[in-house]
């Protein structure tokens, strides 16, 4: 079992509805999403201290141990620094999530989107400016009945999720508000490097709100952040 990832230029045209890649006729569900890109860069010294609480629950999250992220999300929200409705608060870990209660606001679709059905699939396809050494690609988004999934690709020395933080390696942190105020935390589902780069997906959750037009999704590390903001109007044709 092997896979990876084909680049060609120039670019296939907007209208083009299929490609034929070694023999193989490729059909193109979608045209690619309308986003766009910013940059922020924080001073090391003065890294906001919320910042600083959302990437350590945000290690907790992925631990086997939920008591330890409930105990410290109440600690931050009591102290001030994490405000109750935060990301980094409202998006728990698996563990503490409840199953068969659906979107936690909004009214739920008629059908749970299926993110094999292509009509629930956003292709993205954005790549960010460097940003702490860091080169990231925003491939696709996937609804799901009680989540989102996106799957990216990048370049530069990054910490590997499941290992810990790390001391001298960045640690990316996922999370995305959406136009109707919604907030959505991330939480990396798969991660893999070889020589060339690495890539991954990360869930999200709650189930995104049936009615948002537009998603800002940021990718933070203890000095930047970028953020893609994507037009979800096409998602819903």
């Amino acid at each position: 079992y092997w896979h990876g990832y084909y680049e060609a230029s120039p670019g296939p045209a907007l209208t083009a509805a299929w490609l034929e890649i070694a023999g193989e006729r490729v059909e193109l569900i979608a045209s690619p999403a309308i986003a766009t890109v910013a940059v922020e860069h924080f001073d090391a010294a003065d890294e906001p201290i919320e910042h600083r609480a959302a990437r350590y629950l945000d290690h907790l999250r992925h631990g086997e141990n939920p008591t330890a992220w409930a105990i410290a999300a109440d600690a931050f929200v009591r102290c001030g620094v994490l405000a109750a409705d935060s990301v980094a608060v409202t998006a728990p870990p698996p563990h503490l999530r409840p199953t068969g209660s659906g979107p936690s606001r909004g009214t739920p679709p008629a059908a749970h989107p299926s993110p094999d059905d292509p009509t629930n699939r956003l292709i993205v396809g954005v790549s960010t400016p460097v940003f702490d050494g860091i080169g990231l690609s925003i491939l696709e988004l996937a609804r799901q009945a009680d989540g989102f999934e996106l799957d990216f690709a990048g370049a530069g020395v990054v910490a590997r999720p499941h290992d810990g933080p790390a001391i001298d390696e960045p640690t990316l942190v996922f999370t995305a508000v959406d136009d109707r105020g919604g907030c959505y935390g991330g939480r990396m589902a798969e991660f893999a490097a070889d020589g060339f780069g690495w890539h991954g997906r990360v869930s999200f959750a709650p189930a995104l709100a049936p009615d948002a037009g537009r998603l800002a999704i940021a990718v933070g590390t203890e000095n930047a952040r970028a953020i893609v903001t994507v037009e979800l109007d096409r998602a819903e044709e």
